[in-house]
C-alpha cells in the first residue's frame, strides 16, 4: 500500500516544478534507507542486503510500472488486476477483488491533479480524504 500512495504521488511531482521533484527523490531515498535498515534489523546479513535491495527496487519500479500504465488510461480493471498481483500474488480466487482499492487510487489521483503546488511542495497532502 506504500508503494502505491508513492506511486501517486511520483506521478504528481512528475509535473510539478523543481521542489516537487527534488521532495519526490528525497522520499524515494528515504523509503529505500529504511527498506535497507529493516532488512539489517530482520538479521540478514551483509552480503546478502544488495541482492535483496535490488530485487525490491525492481518489484517497486515494476509495480511503478504496471500501475502507471492503468492509471495513464484510468482502466479500472487493469489497475484492478495490477493490484491482485501483488497483494495476492497467490491466489486464483475470483471473489477476491482490488476493485475497490483501484477506485481509491484513482479518485487519490484525480484529487491530487486538483491540489495547488504549495500543498505538493510541504507535503501537506492527505490522500485519506480523497476517498469518497
Amino acid at each position: 500500500m506504500l508503494s502505491a500512495c508513492l506511486i501517486l504521488y511520483f506521478r504528481r511531482t512528475r509535473s510539478a516544478q523543481r521542489a516537487g521533484q527534488e521532495i519526490a527523490q528525497e522520499i524515494i531515498d528515504a523509503f529505500f534507507e529504511d527498506v535497507d535498515h529493516s532488512i539489517h534489523e530482520l538479521g540478514v546479513g551483509d552480503v546478502s542486503v544488495p541482492k535483496r535491495m535490488k530485487k525490491l527496487a525492481s518489484m517497486f519500479y515494476g509495480r511503478l510500472e504496471s500501475y502507471a500504465a492503468a492509471l495513464e488510461r484510468q482502466d479500472r480493471d487493469e489497475l484492478a488486476a495490477a493490484l491482485k498481483r501483488n497483494f495476492h500474488p497467490q491466489t486464483t480466487d475470483e471473489s477476491v477483488s482490488m476493485h475497490g482499492l483501484a477506485d481509491y487510487l484513482l479518485a487519490a489521483e484525480a484529487q491530487l491533479a486538483l491540489e495547488g503546488e504549495d500543498v505538493v511542495e510541504t507535503g501537506r497532502i492527505d490522500l485519506l480524504q480523497t476517498a469518497a
